[in-house]
């Protein structure tokens, strides 16, 4: 579950986390073989959406696939 907040927490089994500004096609990894199970991305820009997928990771490497976000989340400004 992804819930925006000054930046967005990602719970859940993580493995590499990438996001995807809505506007480009490009995706960025952001966190890289991490174990834990929630991460908090900071410096998101108000007022941008992002996508975000994350690929699952054991012994044997990433997952070929990720799990992505259906929705984007807007980053809005506060108050």
């Amino acid at each position: 579950m992804i819930v925006p907040a000054n930046g967005c927490e990602v719970q859940g089994a993580v493995g590499t986390l990438s996001l995807r500004v809505c506007a480009l096609q490009e995706w960025f990894t952001v966190i890289e073989h991490y174990h834990r199970t929630s991460a908090t991305i900071n410096e998101l820009i108000i007022g941008n959406e992002y996508y975000f997928r994350v690929f699952a990771e054991n012994m044997c490497g990433l997952s070929e696939d990720a799990t992505m976000t259906k929705e984007s989340a807007l980053i809005a400004k506060d108050g």
